[in-house]
C-alpha cells in the first residue's frame, strides 16, 4: 500500500494530528528545498531526500525523481522499535488496523503530552550551548532584556503546548545537540541553530563554554512578525508575551 496523507498519522486521511514530516513542510511554506530535503524530519537517520527518492536534493516539482522511495519521511523506522520510541517517535503499526485508531491516537496524544511537560524542565537548557543565556529580541516590550528560559517553546518562562521550531527539532534529536542540530536552520531566519546559539562552528559539547554569546534565538524567526518571517509561516509576535494580547498562534494548541 501507499502512504497517500503523507504528512499524517493515517495512510489515506489527513488527520489533526500531523507526523513530523508534516510539520515541517508546513513551516516550510508547502515547499520542497534544500533545506527540508537535507533535514531529517523524523529522527531516524536518514534524510527526507533519501527516504523520498532524492539523495542528492536535485528534483524540482514536475521531474521524475532519481530513486524510488525507500522509507517515510515522517514515520521513525523501523516503526515501534525501542530506537524510535527513545526518540519520542510513539507510531506503532496497530495506527493503521481498523478499529485500533482511536485507541492508537489517544495513547498518542496523552504520551505527547507527558513529553511536551518534559521537554520544559530547566535542565535541558544545559543541552545546548548558551542555554540559560538565549536573548529575548522583542526590543519595544517589558521583556527586552530577559533570558529565554523555556527556549523550545512559544514563552519566556514556562512550557507551552505548541512548541517553536527549535523545540521541536530538539526533540526529534534525541534532546541531544549534534552537528546535524547544530547546522540547521530550524526558525528558517538564514541563521543556523549553532550561529544563533554561539557555536557557529559545532564544536560545543554539554559542560564546555561556547565559544562566542548567542545572539539570537534558534526557534523564533527575526526580525519578529516581520514580513519576512511571516512569509515563512512563523507567526509569532512579540504580543504573544503580553499578558492579554493577540497572538496569532495557539499556544495551548499540542504539536
Amino acid at each position: 500500500m501507499v502512504w497517500e496523507a503523507v504528512g499524517h498519522f493515517s495512510l489515506y486521511d489527513g488527520t489533526a494530528n500531523k507526523n513530523p514530516f508534516g510539520i515541517d513542510f508546513r513551516q516550510n511554506g508547502m515547499r520542497w528545498t534544500q533545506s527540508l530535503c537535507k533535514g531529517d524530519s523524523d529522527g531516524d537517520g536518514l534524510s527526507n531526500g533519501e527516504e523520498l527518492g532524492d539523495p542528492n536534493c536535485t528534483w524540482t516539482e514536475g521531474q521524475t525523481p532519481d530513486y524510488d522511495a525507500i522509507g517515510h519521511p515522517g514515520i521513525c523506522e523501523p516503526i515501534g522499535s525501542k530506537f524510535c520510541i527513545d526518540l519520542g517517535q510513539l507510531f506503532t503499526c496497530d495506527c493503521l488496523e481498523e478499529g485500533q485508531g482511536p485507541s492508537c491516537i489517544i495513547l498518542l496524544f496523552s504520551v505527547l503530552y507527558v513529553i511536551l511537560n518534559v521537554d520544559c524542565y530547566p535542565g535541558f537548557r544545559n543541552k545546548i550551548p548558551n542555554g540559560n543565556f538565549v536573548p529575548c529580541n522583542c526590543n519595544n516590550s517589558n521583556h527586552a532584556e530577559m533570558a529565554w528560559a523555556a527556549v523550545g517553546h512559544f514563552k519566556l518562562d514556562e512550557g507551552t503546548a505548541q512548541k517553536n521550531p527549535f523545540g521541536i527539532d530538539f526533540r526529534k534529536n534525541g534532546m541531544r545537540w549534534t552537528q546535524s542540530l547544530c547546522n540547521r536552520d530550524s526558525d528558517g531566519d538564514g541563521y543556523s541553530n549553532g550561529e544563533e546559539l554561539g557555536d557557529p562552528n559545532c564544536t560545543w559539547i554539554e559542560g564546555q563554554n561556547p565559544d562566542y554569546e548567542a545572539i539570537r534565538h534558534p526557534g523564533i524567526c527575526e526580525p519578529i512578525g516581520s514580513k519576512f518571517c511571516i512569509d515563512l509561516g512563523q507567526l509569532f509576535t512579540c504580543d504573544c508575551l503580553e499578558q492579554g494580547q493577540f497572538c496569532p498562534i495557539k499556544l495551548d494548541e499540542r504539536n
